[in-house]
């Protein structure tokens, strides 16, 4: 399975490049955000894609298809919306046509005139994808930068959910939050909902006292 591809530029069109890898052209399709990003790159340069192969059935035969994206939460992001029934690789590529924390926000807090804004995206498409991915999203809309704040958070007694805790604040990491800013968002949440157990709903949690500050 390809997970990875770096090499050369050698075409770029309608959403898709071409990466020369060791002598092998390898034809990539990109979410138009990405491409966008890459308009500025120019054939002969080198690049790094993250990607993931999936593979249809086209005229009776089974052809692999490659997605690249920037990074790994990216690719998990993608791997999200291919989970809502009826929506294939395509479909989601024409959906991934807005940053990703733009698309996750709407999708997490339900709004539906904002999907339907999307090319190729009806209402029904859009109650279909909120009624499968609402609640899931947190992790990818908080990907952006907010102010730094100080403070640190005490980790609850229980064993589980200091684990909780302490992968929270590694995924927060990841996103690009400083260290204390992480930490003070984590203790609000925690302050907010103590029982949590869970991480995806934790960062859910501040994600929602975030967006409503």
């Amino acid at each position: 399975m390809i997970g990875r591809l770096k090499g050369r530029i050698i075409m770029k069109r309608n959403n898709k490049v071409v990466l020369d890898v060791a002598g092998v052209g390898y034809e990539v399709h990109l979410p138009a955000v990405l491409a966008k990003k890459l308009e500025g790159k120019s054939c002969g340069e080198e690049v790094e894609l993250v990607t993931l192969c999936i593979f249809q059935v086209e005229q009776t035969r089974m052809m692999p298809f490659l997605i690249g994206f920037e990074d790994e939460l990216q690719r998990e992001f993608f791997e999200r919306l291919l989970s809502v029934p009826r929506l294939g690789p395509r479909a989601a590529l024409s959906l991934y046509c807005v940053p990703m924390s733009t698309l996750a926000s709407a999708i997490e807090q339900g709004n539906i005139n904002f999907l339907t804004s999307l090319h190729g995206v009806g209402r029904q498409r859009a109650r279909d994808i909120v009624a499968a991915l609402q609640g899931r999203m947190a992790k990818f809309a908080m990907r952006q930068e907010a102010s730094v704040s100080e403070g640190e958070v005490a980790l609850p007694s229980q064993p589980d959910a200091k684990a909780v805790l302490k992968e929270a604040l590694e995924v927060m990491l990841q996103l690009g939050y400083k260290r204390k800013e992480a930490q003070e968002m984590l203790k609000r949440a925690i302050e907010h909902r103590p029982n949590v157990t869970d991480v995806e709903e934790l960062i859910r949690i501040v994600y929602e006292l975030h967006w409503n500050e």
